[in-house]
């Protein structure tokens, strides 16, 4: 199924940053040096493969076509990564990735515009995107939230690069993690 190839796509190029680009994690570098990296990443894992002829990875892109992508609120958006078919194509839009990473200062205005971003640009429609990510990474891992039809799915994906494994939500070490207080928070709010 590609959605499964798809995850398994960006999971396996985010692990390989963790492996080849530690530095960046290490020294706390700004989200664009990793985006890029993981960008560069994906694109490699595509390249030889015939399923994904005609389609490219792009980094802040933020054309549909000539045209600016308008999301909401009639500003211009430019999501982090995409995996696509450059122009207008909706058909073929694949992958749109949103990335956080930690810092001192957690941006809830960001945050919360990466999700309705995710939202729209996954619902079936303008831009169809058969799968979002919305991906934080600090450190020690990363923590995936998955969307798909403009919702996003019950469970988080959670990789810790120091045990290289994938870690359970309710795992004591992740508790204060903002990003899960974050979406935890919206679901208090839903019910």
């Amino acid at each position: 199924m590609i959605i499964d190839e798809l995850k398994d796509l960006l999971t396996e190029s985010l692990k390989e940053t963790f492996v080849n680009d530690v530095h960046l994690y290490q020294n706390n570098l700004c989200e664009r040096s990793k985006v890029f990296r993981i960008g560069l990443i994906l694109s490699q894992k595509i390249k030889d493969n015939p399923e994904y002829s005609g389609y490219s990875v792009d980094c802040e892109y933020n054309k549909r076509g000539d045209h600016p992508k308008i999301i909401s609120n009639k500003n211009p958006q430019s999501p982090d990564l995409m995996l696509h078919r450059r122009g207008d194509f909706p058909e073929d839009n694949l992958l749109v990735v949103e990335f956080k990473v930690l810092c001192k200062g957690f941006y809830k205005k960001g945050f919360y515009n990466d999700i309705e971003k995710l939202k729209i640009l996954t619902k079936d429609g303008e831009y169809n995107y058969r799968l979002g990510a919305h991906v934080f990474l600090c450190s020690s891992g990363y923590i995936i939230k998955w969307y798909e039809s403009g919702k996003d799915e019950p469970d988080f994906y959670i990789y810790s690069a120091i045990q290289e494994e994938e870690l359970n939500k309710d795992d004591k070490r992740l508790r204060a993690n903002k990003f899960l207080k974050e979406y935890e928070n919206i679901s208090l709010s839903c019910k």
